[in-house]
């Protein structure tokens, strides 16, 4: 019997908490937050001071992103290219393990104080205290956080809730420095801005969370709690997939293109083969957007696409 090649993985597959010196490689190599393409000389990398992770961890994990992606590695030269396939491998996989770590699944059930929620406060009132004595372009450390917290994931995650927009990430070449990791971030409005003024400013518009309601085979958006629902479309569409997905995760969360892709492959769409392209789900999202703000019905509402993040978020239309 002949024996099938194994399936080439898409991205790059992390299921439990890494260190943070793994973490940093990976997001060195792709030139984070840029994520693009470049070449890199073996000598840059032997210059960079890691906590635990050593010369021959990095041969590996090299070698590894070589079977699994396009990676040069050029031994006579000592020269790395990385590749858009390298950068969209790692890119995709980083991304998956910032969710799973906001969603608590990577956090052992003893170390619960590990948990982003419990970290995002922490994190939210030194960047908002370091923002009002030094103005929005803040620089965290990892000693300024308690210890055992996770500064790179953390931050990371708030980048992705809209709170702050990162410069960089880098650790300090300085061997007589005893802090490795440094974060370097923009911090937004959304932080600074109280929380009660959003919620006042919702009930004087009186305006509810919409959501979405199939009937006998149709799609329909609900605005106003007092309203009846609008037809939006074929329950099984992929404009009014989308819709239900991002009503039902609610408004002003920003939701991975990924995610957001997979809500609208139910049925016919499930079995595509390149779904793991990237212009495929760019412009799936594109057109079931496309179709949907088309709609007089939605005009209340606008989904915002963030090609650089790939990221997609409802919010209610300021505009109206």
């Amino acid at each position: 019997m002949r024996k099938e090649k194994a399936k080439k993985k898409s991205y790059l597959e992390i299921n439990n908490l890494i260190e943070e010196d793994i973490l940093f490689f990976f997001l060195f190599l792709i030139g984070y937050p840029e994520s693009k393409p470049s070449e890199i000389n073996y000598k840059e990398i032997l210059k960079l001071r890691f906590k635990n992770l050593n010369e021959y961890n990095i041969s590996r994990i090299l070698i590894k992103l070589a079977e699994d992606t396009n990676l040069k590695i050029d031994n006579e030269n000592f020269n790395i290219q990385v590749n858009k396939e390298t950068v969209t491998f790692i890119r995709k996989g980083i991304s998956k393990y910032i969710e799973n770590f906001m969603q608590g699944n990577l956090i052992p059930i003893n170390r619960d104080c590990l948990l982003y929620e419990k970290q995002k406060k922490i994190f939210k009132k030194i960047l908002k205290k370091r923002a009002k004595e030094r103005g929005k372009s803040v620089l965290i450390k990892e000693n300024e956080i308690p210890e055992d917290y996770r500064l790179i994931e953390t931050m990371m995650s708030l980048e992705i809730e809209g709170f702050i927009k990162i410069i960089t990430i880098y650790n300090s070449k300085d061997l007589n420095d005893k802090i490795y990791y440094r974060v370097v971030a923009e911090v937004e409005n959304k932080l600074l801005k109280k929380q009660s003024k959003p919620k006042k400013e919702a009930k004087k518009k009186n305006r509810s969370a919409p959501t979405c309601h199939p009937k006998k085979g149709l799609g329909y958006l609900k605005i106003k709690s007092s309203s009846d629902g609008k037809l939006i479309g074929p329950v099984k569409s992929r404009h009014f997939m989308l819709l239900n997905f991002l009503t039902k995760q609610g408004l002003d969360k920003n939701i991975t293109f990924e995610r957001a892709y997979n809500a609208i492959r139910e049925g016919r769409h499930q079995n595509r083969k390149n779904y793991n392209n990237e212009d495929e789900i760019e412009n799936a999202l594109e057109n079931a957007k496309k179709r949907l703000q088309k709609n007089q019905l939605m005009k209340p509402l606008i989904i915002i696409i963030d090609k650089e993040k790939r990221r997609i978020s409802l919010m209610f239309n300021s505009r109206r």
